[in-house]
């Protein structure tokens, strides 16, 4: 079945991988790459289209949160998903992140080590062309980077904060040049991916004994019919939000509280990141007004050999730069009249959020959508120790402001689910009883079900996840693929 096709003959696959993210390419261009038929399944329609794969788009956020706890859910249903507007800022997370419990007693720690997932970092990076340099960083690995050569403002920032900070680091932007559009099509070519727009995944169907998926129920968004798919085995990559609720939909009377749940722990641990902006104007050489757009990283600097904070964990900085000339123009004001050219600058921090079994994602059965299903409840908020670290970030993103010399300046803080970094509900453990999913992202109750996004994580770390996923549903991917041929 080829792009555009309608469902007819072929209704039997190996794998059906759900959503087109960052993490549903992935799965969807790798497994086919090992010879196994793939459907691709997306609930919208082509990037930019308004029309029928989007009708449920125009009736609102499809979701529901208490009233006294908001929470900001930026849901993409369109091929690509959240690809479409992604800044392609890839960080590694590192062991102080995966064993961060080890180190501060609190939450649980990741069943996989930095060094077994490097491999996996290895091949995103080289097939995304991703760009930096070896910076020699614990709380950043380094990775497989295309050379890239740093911009005079870069050093000038680099000089002036790291002369005043010595425990600070300011590294280039570790950005990743390709896209993820390229790998789909790639796989497309191969003949071995069938792709299905517009049609939402309701149920995951099981066998008579409830121990393996042997189906999809999809949603015709358009029609409001309903088609059913034989698979052998099923890779989830709806994004957080909607894979925790596509399981939770999922219950039988062998999983009589969502699919894969024995644990409990499925729809808790919500996490994602502080979010804190600090933007102005800052005066550079004349040469580099016409140098492209480009950021900067300073890592997490908190709590790395001991507790030197009084809340956990850390947070990182991002300081984008960008020509106030720049088509994209800039949330600042830019001085034309100034006798020396500027550039406009937003420093953006992103700080981790702990996991806590009280930031749920479960079902409200009173609000459904047009087709009859409940939407997902979020009731999430952020602890003293989110409320502490924010402080820090404001405080800290206003120093660098100072050092920099920024003119303009404005600052922003974002509410609960604003960074669009939700992870976590369905996370990785060592332990059946504690966790949902194991080391490979396999599901413990129901083995041929793997749940690739981020809802896997243990910790949120303080980097951009895209990377962190992409790399875990790469190692998932080829025990997937063992695991139908043995």
């Amino acid at each position: 079945m080829r792009k555009g096709e309608p469902l007819r003959s072929k209704t039997s696959f190996d794998v059906a991988v759900i959503g087109s993210g960052a993490t549903g390419i992935w799965a969807a261009q790798r497994l086919a790459r090992k010879g196994l038929s793939v459907v691709l399944v997306e609930a919208g329609g082509l990037p930019g289209s308004t029309a029928k794969n989007r009708r449920d788009d125009a009736g609102g956020p499809e979701y529901t949160h208490p009233r006294n706890r908001p929470f900001s859910w930026n849901r993409t249903r369109a091929l690509g998903g959240r690809t479409n507007t992604w800044g392609r800022v890839s960080l590694r997370m590192s062991d102080l992140d995966f064993r961060a419990a080890a180190q501060d007693g609190y939450g649980a720690c990741w069943p996989i080590s930095s060094a077994e997932l490097s491999p996996h970092y290895d091949r995103v990076e080289k097939a995304l062309k991703v760009r930096g340099h070896k910076d020699h960083l614990p709380q950043i690995p380094d990775g497989q980077f295309k050379s890239y050569r740093a911009s005079e403002a870069h050093r000038h920032l680099k000089s002036l904060i790291e002369e005043r900070w010595p425990d600070r680091r300011v590294v280039t932007g570790r950005f990743a040049e390709g896209n993820f559009a390229s790998l789909l099509s790639r796989g497309m070519e191969q003949e071995r991916i069938a792709l299905i727009l517009g049609h939402a995944v309701v149920e995951i169907v099981l066998s008579r004994d409830g121990r393996r998926a042997t189906g999809i129920v999809l949603l015709d968004r358009e029609t409001q019919q309903t088609c059913a798919l034989r698979v052998r085995s099923v890779a989830l990559c709806a994004s957080t939000i909607d894979s925790t609720s596509l399981l939770l939909r999922s219950k039988s009377a062998h999983h009589p509280r969502g699919l894969g749940n024995s644990s409990g722990q499925l729809g808790r641990n919500l996490m994602e990141h502080t979010m804190v902006d600090c933007s102005g104007i800052l005066p550079v050489p004349r040469r580099e007004v016409s140098v492209r757009a480009g950021f900067s990283v300073v890592p997490r600097f908190q709590n790395l050999l001991k507790q030197d904070r009084r809340y956990l964990r850390g947070f990182g900085v991002l300081i984008y730069r960008q020509p106030c000339d720049h088509p994209g123009g800039g949330a600042a004001k830019c001085d034309f009249s100034a006798s020396s050219p500027h550039m406009h600058v937003v420093m953006r921090s992103f700080g981790e959020v702990l996991s806590r079994g009280s930031n749920t994602v479960t079902l409200d059965e009173k609000a459904r959508s047009d087709s009859g299903l409940p939407w997902p409840r979020i009731d999430y908020r952020y602890s003293e120790n989110e409320a502490l670290m924010r402080k820090d970030q404001v405080r800290t993103l206003r120093e660098l402001a100072r050092i920099a010399g920024l003119e303009h300046v404005q600052e922003r803080s974002y509410a609960p689910g604003e960074s669009i970094h939700e992870v976590g509900t369905a996370r990785m453990g060592s332990n059946p009883s504690t966790s949902v999913l194991n080391a490979y992202c396999q599901s413990w109750d129901v083995p041929n079900l793997y749940v690739m996004d981020g809802s896997c994580f243990v910790t949120s770390g303080f980097q951009n996840p895209t990377l962190t996923m992409v790399a875990l549903c790469d190692r998932a991917c080829e025990h997937l693929a063992r695991s139908l041929k043995a």
